[in-house]
């Protein structure tokens, strides 16, 4: 994904990728990760050990909830 973000923020608008690249790059990282990734959680670096460990556990409860009814991670338009 860095990457991505990477090319898509180069100084120089022409060469950065065209729409279409973006799309189809994003495409191949998204089917790339597994469901677990797609719904890992994401915390701040200062957060305390405490916060954390809160915030995984909501963080799991949740999880499962959506993997029981079956909740797809990226909903597919």
């Amino acid at each position: 994904m860095e990457d991505l973000v990477n090319a898509m923020t180069v100084a120089d608008p022409g060469r950065r990728p065209v729409i279409e690249e973006i799309i189809g790059r994003f495409s191949q990282i998204r089917k790339s990760l597994g469901e677990f990734k797609l719904r890992s959680l994401i915390t701040a670096k200062k957060d305390s050990t405490i916060v954390t460990a809160f915030r995984y556990t909501q963080q799991a409860v949740r999880t499962v909830q959506y993997m029981i009814l079956q909740n797809p991670a990226i909903p597919e338009p």
